[in-house]
């Protein structure tokens, strides 16, 4: 099961109802964000969400790995595979510490130090 989230049904009622735009410039506000952020992705760099946080991009190093077995019909036989993995970029969301220190988060109590820089 997965946790609720908030989309783009979210937004487009929030920009209705709080800055009393109608749905089309809801909607073109809300593609206008969303192409900001991807270009900010596409481009490889660090992504700042108001004062809630930001999405920073961490580049991973090529590795090889190592699997000890192999699926042949349904059974699983021993063996020795190696797969190479390219270097790749990955996003990591950090919150920011004051918005961690101001609001109670539900659901993330206990954990919040992870994900904070």
């Amino acid at each position: 099961m997965f946790a609720p989230a908030v989309g783009r049904r979210h937004f487009l009622k929030k920009l209705m109802l709080n800055a009393g735009l109608s749905y089309e410039q809801s909607l073109r506000a809300y593609r206008c964000l969303m192409s900001v952020i991807e270009d900010g992705v596409i481009n490889s760099e660090r992504v700042v969400l108001g004062h809630v946080g930001s999405l920073r991009p961490v580049r991973k190093p090529p590795r090889d790995i190592s699997m000890g077995f192999e699926r042949v019909n349904g059974e699983v036989i021993k063996t020795t595979r190696i797969f190479h993995l390219d270097e790749r970029v990955v996003y990591q969301f950090y919150l920011h510490n004051e918005f961690v220190h101001k609001h109670q988060l539900n659901g993330l109590v206990g954990r919040t130090r992870r994900l904070t820089r």
